[in-house]
């Protein structure tokens, strides 16, 4: 397949660890950080709390949703104690996650059906059953879709087959820098939950493959790699200062994502210089931004709801920076970190149950 630039960021430590290794004693914490890490879940709750964590994440932030201009004055935030809001925008009943939730499913389905192996052609089987017929909708329809993945997809239809001839015809359309959005950094989760038991450059590699699928740019593919050992370091029982030291030091080759992290030279760094503190509707639909908002969520709070709600109250593309938030923070908490009435109140409760329980029986293999 015509894959992204075969740069492969780097997946050295400070001071000699690494996310396969225990050897570093965490620092410890500085002004304004969460804990270092909490009570350690099991590989199988933490896989079923990133699964949720997408979900009801998505399903906050979805009803939301403003653009980079909007009035924070005309907001009225989310709290702990409501419940879920209809997603007006798409006529969508309370507890409607979006495609974020959907594709993660899907992939997650695709390591389910393979006994945990990556498979291109099970993942675009998986896709087209979303987008076309509405498998793995909180709907009986695909919503919520962004213009890349819908391109990718009318050109994954066309064909019976996932053939490279394909992904090329995709990497044509999409691989330019304006089509840098976060549609396949909302989704890979699944990657880092079943592989972390796998060299972590095969993690990221498969991370940059399933990116290539409908956002083949090396921004995307970057995100995707950079999150996907996060999600390993997590399911390892790393610390929160032992994930940040990994950023620190992660060679990233994109320029605009590269800056977007360097200027956190600390974890209480984070609570300072995101520039959403000033800027509301920071995080649009460009994945760089995303993911550093999923991570100001991540780093500046100590338990599952606090960060999610500082994320999906944050305005821009919330569904979506809720999504990756939800991916790790869930999996770092686990499962029973997650509010029980956000996970009662999700749609297609049975489909989400069944997803997040099997993929936490691959996550212990």
């Amino acid at each position: 397949m015509a894959s992204s630039p075969t740069h492969d960021p780097s997946t050295s430590l400070h001071a000699g660890t690494s996310l396969s290794s225990t050897s570093k004693t965490p620092a410890p914490p500085t002004d304004n950080a969460a804990p270092l890490n909490p009570a350690s879940p099991t590989l199988a709750e933490r896989a079923r709390g990133a699964i949720y964590g997408v979900c009801c994440c998505d399903a906050l932030g979805a009803p939301v949703m403003t653009d980079f201009t909007a009035d924070k004055t005309k907001h009225k935030p989310i709290t702990l104690a409501e419940n879920y809001r209809p997603v007006t925008l798409f006529n969508a009943p309370p507890g409607s996650f979006t495609d974020d939730g959907s594709m993660t499913l899907a992939l997650a389905t695709s390591f389910i059906a393979d006994n945990g192996k990556y498979s291109r052609s099970t993942v675009i089987e998986n896709f087209k059953a979303w987008y076309f017929d509405g498998k793995y909708s909180s709907l009986d329809y695909a919503f919520d879709i962004g213009g890349s993945t819908s391109t990718a997809m009318r050109t994954w239809g066309e064909r019976v087959d996932a053939s490279d001839q394909t992904q090329e015809k995709v990497d044509e359309a999409l691989n330019i820098e304006r089509c840098s959005g976060n549609g396949s950094l909302m989704r890979c989760v699944p990657v880092g939950l079943v592989m972390h038991t796998r060299p972590l450059k095969e993690a990221q590699r498969v991370a940059r493959e399933q990116s290539d699928l409908t956002h083949p740019y090396s921004r995307c593919a970057d995100a995707c790699s950079l999150y996907t050992a996060l999600v390993v370091g997590v399911m390892k029982g790393k610390s929160k200062q032992e994930l940040f030291d990994f950023i620190s030091d992660f060679d990233i080759s994109d320029r605009c994502l590269r800056k977007n992290i360097a200027k956190y030279t600390t974890i209480a760094s984070w609570a300072t210089n995101y520039p959403g503190l000033n800027h509301y509707g920071y995080c649009g639909g460009e994945v760089a931004t995303t993911l550093e908002t999923a991570l100001f969520g991540f780093f500046t709070t100590d338990n599952f709801a606090d960060g999610a709600l500082k994320v999906v109250n944050s305005g821009g593309d919330t569904d979506t920076a809720g999504a990756v938030y939800g991916g790790l923070a869930g999996a770092f908490y686990g499962y029973d970190a997650i509010p029980d009435h956000w996970v009662k109140g999700l749609q297609r409760s049975d489909l989400i149950k069944d997803v997040a329980s099997k993929l936490g029986k691959l996550a212990e293999m």
